[in-house]
C-alpha cells in the first residue's frame, strides 16, 4: 500500500501543473543521456538482527551436548547479502527497483575441546520497491525513499518456510552517466514459521549497488 501511495503521489504531483516542479531536474530528464530508462546492477549489503529461536536452538544443542564455547558467543547477529538489481526509471520523480537477493547469516563456533561447529541461517528474496526521488543540487544526483513487498524463502538446519514482508529503504543515487552508485539503508520485516519454530529475519541493513 505504501508503494502504491508513493507512485500515485509522485504522478499527481507532476500532473497537477504544466510547469516543472523541479526545473533543474528537467535538464537531466530520461530524454537526456545522464538518465537511462533501465539499468542493471549488482550489490551487496550487511545487516544486524536477532533471530531469537534460531539462537535458542543453537544454545540448547550446546547445553544438551555439554559443550562450552571457548571464546565469543554462539548467537547469530549479522547477515550478509549479494543482490542483482533492475532499476526502471519511467519518470524523473520516481523509480522502481526490482531485485533478487541471497542472504547468509553464518556462525562459526569454537569449543573448549578444540572442535568447531558451523551454522548458517539462509534466505533468498525477490521483491520490487517504488521510490520517490528528491533532486540534489543540479539534479544529476538524488535522494530516494520508498517501500515495497518482498518474498522471502528461509532455511535453517531442517527448518524451512516462506513469507511475504515489507521493505523500507532510503539512500542516495549518484549518477556518473555510464554508471550509478546507490548507497542504501533498508529495513526488512520478515518472519516465518515451520512447525511452530519461528525464523525471524527482521533486520536493519546498509548496502551499495553499482548500476550500468
Amino acid at each position: 500500500m505504501f508503494s502504491v501511495f508513493l507512485l500515485g503521489f509522485s504522478w499527481n504531483l507532476v500532473s497537477a501543473t504544466n510547469k516543472p516542479l523541479f526545473p533543474k531536474v528537467y535538464q537531466y530528464g530520461i530524454q537526456n543521456e545522464n538518465f537511462k530508462l533501465m539499468r542493471f546492477g549488482l550489490g551487496f549489503s550487511f545487516g544486524f538482527f536477532n533471530p531469537q529461536e534460531v539462537n535458542q536452538y543453537i544454545e540448547n544443542y550446546l547445553d544438551s551436548q555439554g559443550m562450552l564455547v571457548s571464546s565469543g558467543f554462539s548467537n547469530i547477529i549479522m547477515c550478509f547479502s549479494a543482490r542483482a538489481d533492475i532499476k526502471i526509471k519511467p519518470h524523473k520523480l520516481f523509480d522502481i527497483n526490482v531485485f533478487g537477493e541471497f542472504t547468509a547469516a553464518p556462525k562459526f563456533i569454537t569449543l573448549d575441546n578444540g572442535e568447531s561447529l558451523t551454522y548458517n541461517f539462509g534466505k533468498r528474496s525477490v521483491g520490487a520497491l517504488a521510490n520517490f526521488n528528491i533532486p540534489l543540487g543540479s539534479g544529476r544526483h538524488y535522494f530516494f525513499l520508498g517501500a515495497g513487498p518482498v518474498y522471502h524463502a528461509m532455511k535453517f538446519e531442517d527448518f524451512a518456510a516462506n513469507t511475504f514482508g515489507p521493505r523500507f529503504d532510503f539512500g542516495i543515487d549518484l549518477n556518473f552517466n555510464k554508471i550509478e552508485l546507490r548507497p542504501t539503508f533498508f529495513f526488512d520485516i520478515a518472519k516465518a514459521n515451520d512447525n511452530e519454530f519461528t525464523m525471524n529475519y527482521t533486520s536493519g541493513n546498509v548496502g551499495i549497488s553499482l548500476l550500468f
